[in-house]
């Protein structure tokens, strides 16, 4: 009996094995978040607009979309004086594998054949057709209801990063050399470039990137526009410091620094800086500034998503912040930073944005070993333990924070100077009596 049991679960194992499909052999690129993630704001990680890609497809509120991908198309194949798709299909069922690959959940292999690449076609058609007609706007009809409204290209844009919301940047580079006009100059990634530009990141913050790199989908353009001069810069930071102790230590917020005698200085990135490039010498912190608007914690979101299940290398993002969640402890705070222009708070709420950075990283894996802003860490703390540079922050804060009070401190050392000259005159007189 036990033996007969044993081949049964024998055979039950094996047949379970045998459905499974050998994903495992390929990497994968495009996953859905995970519930620890999506418990903290599950409406960050979800499209508002647009789906694109299986894992939002078919959704009803989004079903809007399908109209204008479909006139998109119409458009792209107007101006290109072609009457049908057909020579794009064949190109994509090329790729059809190649592309189903990508995709983590296993829901992905029952969508057809046909479902699938034609939902690539038009999603990627579609967002070739956006990017152009925003680098382009003399591309735009009159009547096109997306660039009319500001809120609709804006959430598309937002909508294009998401971590779920994406298709293989190989089948849009595909697509967009299929379809570029004889006179039409540069590439993909010079148009999707605006997709920085329009997220409240700095003016220009983004890292040119080459067009030979190999891109994995619009997130991981973004990313890398994002991070990779930083990146570069703490690689070889690391490699000259390989020895140093790289334990993780923490810094107490804004207000706390200040009492230390610490300043904070708001910098504009330029070509030099990367706005994740925080410093501190003598006293003084300096930080990029960043605009805080609506869409600015789902971008954060998704960008630390990417990063918890793709990056094998410096987590950028996730890192920065961490590091302002530390200096963010309350409204007061992020009113500091406000106030040294640090922060531009579009949001208008101060407890919202320090509600936003407080929450942000929970549930978030963090590298002890390659934390980006360790050495600026060790310097803050190192500074601020100092007692020379408290009793300083002291005097500043309590008797010298108004012109008043300076100029009554003046007036008192002038009044004890004359005292103390009185007295030794009047100590001299004395003496030679």
């Amino acid at each position: 009996m036990p033996r007969e049991i044993s081949h049964q679960i024998s055979i039950s194992i094996d047949r379970k094995l045998s459905g499974l499909s050998n994903t495992t052999s390929n990497q994968q690129f495009i996953f859905k978040v995970h519930d620890g993630l999506r418990s903290h704001k599950n409406e960050a990680y979800e499209p508002k607009v647009l789906s694109i890609g299986p894992f939002h497809h078919g959704k009803p509120k989004l079903k809007k979309m399908e109209m204008h991908k479909l006139r998109y198309l119409k458009e792209l194949l107007g101006r290109r004086g072609e009457t049908n798709a057909h020579r794009y299909i064949i190109a994509l069922t090329e790729f059809e594998d190649h592309a189903r690959k990508y995709y983590a959940e296993e829901e992905i292999s029952r969508i057809s054949k046909k479902g699938f690449v034609e939902m690539m076609f038009l999603d990627g058609c579609f967002v070739i057709e956006f990017l152009r007609k925003n680098f382009k706007p003399e591309l735009q009809n009159g009547n096109d209801t997306i660039f009319q409204m500001e809120w609709l290209s804006s959430n598309i844009m937002t909508d294009l990063i998401l971590f779920e919301n994406q298709v293989p940047f190989f089948i849009l580079d595909k697509l967009y050399d299929m379809t570029k006009l004889p006179d039409e100059r540069g590439n993909l990634i010079d148009l999707a470039y605006c997709l920085c530009d329009n997220l409240g990141f700095p003016k220009g913050c983004y890292s040119s990137i080459p067009a030979n790199e190999d891109i994995i989908h619009l997130l991981d353009l973004v990313h890398k526009s994002l991070c990779s001069s930083f990146a570069e810069k703490l690689t070889t930071m690391n490699d000259s410091a390989a020895n140093d102790d790289f334990s993780l230590e923490v810094v107490k917020s804004t207000s706390e620094l200040q009492q230390s005698g610490i300043h904070f200085e708001a910098v504009k990135p330029g070509q030099n800086q990367s706005w994740l490039d925080i410093t501190f010498e003598h006293g003084k912190m300096k930080i990029p500034s960043l605009k805080i608007m609506d869409e600015t914690e789902s971008v954060f979101r998704n960008l630390i998503a990417y990063e918890q299940y793709i990056l094998k290398s410096w987590s950028c993002i996730s890192d920065y912040a961490l590091f302002l969640d530390h200096l963010i402890d309350s409204p007061r705070d992020v009113e500091k930073l406000r106030h040294r222009q640090i922060i531009s708070n579009w949001l208008g709420d101060d407890e919202a944005v320090s509600t936003m950075f407080n929450k942000l990283c929970n549930d978030v894996a963090v590298d002890e070993s390659m934390f980006c802003y360790t050495g600026v860490f060790k310097k803050v703390n190192k500074y601020s333990r100092k007692r020379r540079n408290k009793w300083r922050a002291h005097l500043m804060r309590n008797y010298f924070n108004s012109p008043w009070s300076i100029i009554s401190f003046l007036a008192a050392l002038v009044l004890l100077i004359l005292t103390v000259v009185q007295t030794i005159f009047s100590i001299l007189q004395y003496t030679k009596q």
